[in-house]
């Protein structure tokens, strides 16, 4: 199988709302990740797979956001800035006897945080996650 991308690239003059479009700002950000969740969980949801995604930190970030339910709005927010390396995971509940249902699929419903950008696993003075750390700017608390 070849890959085909879920939210692929517009390179038109008026891309629609959360298409990739570069360069972008924060909140097109936000709106590319959540769109593009959104499509990732709708694509496997009669599997019930798992999903790793791996990317780097603004989408990540923005990623862990959206999944909280407060995508571009990070002023209430647990989340602080990612550590070079950092590994988060988001879990959620799927029913027995109900896997197809539409609230199990959005990027920001029923999901919990079972850790930010942990870095137990990073070799020394990246170990501690302070080293190498970034943040979107809106996450940056004045």
């Amino acid at each position: 199988d070849s890959y085909t991308s879920l939210n692929p690239v517009d390179e038109s003059d008026n891309p629609p709302k959360g298409a990739p479009h570069f360069e972008e700002t924060e909140q097109a950000l936000y709106d590319r990740v959540s769109l593009t969740l959104d499509r990732l969980f709708e694509h496997h949801k009669k599997e019930n797979d798992s999903i790793c995604i791996v990317s780097h930190a603004p989408c990540l970030q923005a990623m862990a956001l959206t999944m909280e339910g407060k995508a571009g709005d990070p002023s209430s927010t647990s989340f602080g800035p990612w550590s070079l390396g950092g590994i988060t995971r988001f879990s959620r509940p799927i029913d027995d006897d109900d896997t197809n249902n539409d609230t199990n699929n959005r990027a920001s419903e029923r999901w919990t945080c079972d850790f930010y950008s942990a870095t137990e696993h990073m070799p020394g003075e990246y170990k501690a996650g302070v080293k190498g750390a970034w943040s979107l700017p809106s996450f940056v608390r004045k």
